[in-house]
């Protein structure tokens, strides 16, 4: 019995023993795990920085292009300005030959007084109300030419002033993001987690997904980059096409001036001839300069839807623009709330991680320390069912030489029960033989007394000796019943 209890209380430590070896093995498990998330952690930050720095690069990309469309952008000005310029100079030009023509229909005028004076000067002005009403034609077109270039330049200021705010929210997005990034690198020591490297991962994938997204705005970005180079030299195109027009209208400019000295000319030759030839030369005269002054303003008119266009196009390339920078910059706010919100995920995840990781130390701490307290309670036990069996044994010991002092006795008494029976049996045979062959009178009544007081006193004394052999046997099985229940209770207690 008590080798069965020392092999059971064995196999509850080598069950302890094996239960603590496997939490010590899952431990291990977890921890190599960790190290695993650590190291995808590691991978990730680097991903993420690698991300930043195509960020970055991809801001001063934009911020390249930018200086790139103000480059442009001073360039029209400048080309509009000294559009301007010359169309200033060549409405004074036109100002003073108109000048000089109505100084001279004035002079033809005082000329012609002497002949046909109403038809000549109603003539004359028709001539000039006409030249009047297109003057004015052509200076409500110059105001509303200028009154565009300042709208022109007040969209450029306004575009200007947008891009810069766009700039300036994109760099406080990216110093968010590297924040973020740097507060996501301060917490790399404390994340330990059994699952971290699944969430790791999904991190990971998500930010392949921005490293695509950021691709595909680059390639957009690419494509506008083209798109923009292409309406540059288009506009470049164009303002070659204004310039070619500008040196047309000063060469019309010249021709005019060229058609005025041979109208100067014409007239001097005319002067000489008779008055009707010369009122019919200055009608022609007259007639051809305002041809010239219709194909002046035409041209002026087609180079003003020119430059209508040229603007409307730039205005385009502004607005497609500014769309695609808000495009970006919806597409990268997404992504960081998405990235802030993975973060935090993330966060709660390895705090839980590290509950649990505690809660397990704790546990295995409670077991170590159950352990040991049910080692030391075995131990105890062993050592006082060792004292108790040695002390069972000493009694039990004990017990067997009194058993065996009982048996002597018993022996001792049984051998003087069989004397004393002999004996009896021996004091029954002299009796008989004395009743056989009778002595004299007196001699048998005192045998015959003695022999039955001896009988009498052997059956007493026999008697007696039995009860107290009885008694005694009585005595020594109550005994050994208490020590066969000690004996029990032991063998219970084991």
């Amino acid at each position: 019995q008590r080798d069965d209890d020392l092999h059971d209380a064995e196999k509850k430590i080598r069950l302890e023993y094996d239960e603590i070896s496997r939490v010590r093995k899952d431990l291990e498990r977890r921890e190599e795990e960790i190290t695993s998330a650590k190291q995808k952690q590691q991978e990730l930050g680097e991903s993420l920085e690698r991300a930043n720095v195509e960020l970055a690069s991809e801001a001063a990309e934009i911020s390249d292009l930018k200086d790139e469309i103000r480059k442009r952008e001073k360039e029209i000005s400048a080309s509009l300005l000294d559009v301007s310029a010359k169309q200033e100079e060549i409405e004074k030009q036109l100002k003073v030959e108109l000048d000089k023509k109505n100084e001279r229909a004035v002079h033809t005028e005082s000329e012609l007084l002497r002949r046909s004076k109403s038809t000549l000067l109603d003539e004359v002005n028709k001539i000039m109300q006409n030249q009047e009403t297109e003057l004015q034609q052509f200076r409500i077109a110059m105001q509303k030419k200028e009154e565009q270039v300042e709208n022109f330049k007040s969209i450029q200021k306004y575009e200007s002033e947008q891009l810069q705010v766009a700039e300036g929210k994109l760099r406080q997005k990216t110093a968010d993001w590297l924040m973020a990034d740097m507060e996501m690198k301060k917490q790399k020591s404390e994340e330990e987690s059994n699952k971290a490297s699944e969430e790791f991962q999904t991190v990971k994938k998500l930010v392949g997904q921005m490293r695509s997204e950021l691709v595909s705005s680059r390639n957009a970005l690419a494509s506008s980059r083209q798109k923009m180079e292409v309406q540059n030299r288009v506009l470049v195109e164009r303002l070659a096409e204004l310039e070619e027009e500008k040196n047309s209208i000063t060469s019309h400019a010249k021709n005019l001036r060229d058609a005025l000295a041979e109208v100067e000319s014409e007239r001097e030759k005319l002067n000489a001839a008779e008055t009707q030839n010369k009122v019919v030369l200055e009608r022609r005269n007259l007639s051809t300069e305002r041809e010239i002054i219709c194909e002046l303003q035409n041209e002026i008119d087609e180079e003003r839807a020119s430059l209508k266009s040229a603007t409307q196009k730039i205005s385009h390339l502004h607005a497609e623009m500014d769309r695609k920078s808000l495009a970006f910059e919806q597409k990268k706010q997404i992504l960081l709330k998405s990235k802030e919100a993975e973060l935090v995920e993330a966060r709660l995840e390895i705090q839980q991680l590290k509950s649990e990781h505690a809660s397990l130390r704790l546990i295995l701490e409670a077991k170590d320390a159950h352990l040991s307290d049910a080692k030391t309670k075995v131990n105890q036990e062993i050592s006082q069912l060792e004292a108790i069996l040695s002390k069972t044994e000493l009694e039990f010991n004990k017990a067997v030489s009194m058993l065996k002092e009982k048996d002597e006795r018993v022996r001792m008494l049984q051998d003087l029960l069989h004397n004393a029976k002999s004996k009896f049996s021996e004091a029954e045979e002299v009796l008989l033989s004395s009743i056989n062959d009778p002595p004299d009178h007196n001699t048998v009544v005192v045998d015959t007394c003695s022999a039955g007081s001896r009988k009498t006193l052997l059956e007493s004394e026999l008697l007696e000796f039995t009860r107290a052999t009885e008694t005694k046997v009585i005595a020594l099985n109550e005994e050994l019943s208490r020590r066969d229940e000690e004996l029990k209770m032991v063998r219970q207690k084991l």
